[in-house]
């Protein structure tokens, strides 16, 4: 169970390595179903079976929040 956990937690972070900011935060389908495959892929050589994985929150550091706001500010204001 240790190993699955952080296979999951390694395959989502390379998941998310491959996508815009922005998009991170609205294409958490995406970003599930990318990490389910890699897990599943691992998980059969153990002889385990993932069907489900799902992020339920991503967090931005403070900072990068702030930029984000910042940004969608004078998008708007555009």
């Amino acid at each position: 169970l240790f190993a699955v956990i952080k296979h999951a937690e390694a395959a989502m972070r390379a998941s998310v390595g491959l996508m815009e900011l922005d998009n991170i935060f609205h294409s958490r389908a995406t970003l599930n179903s990318h990490t389910l495959m890699h897990l599943q892929e691992a998980c059969a050589q153990w002889g385990l079976a993932v069907t489900r994985y799902e992020v339920t929150a991503v967090d931005a550091d403070r900072k990068i929040a702030e930029a984000m706001d910042l940004q969608a500010a004078a998008e708007r204001k555009r």
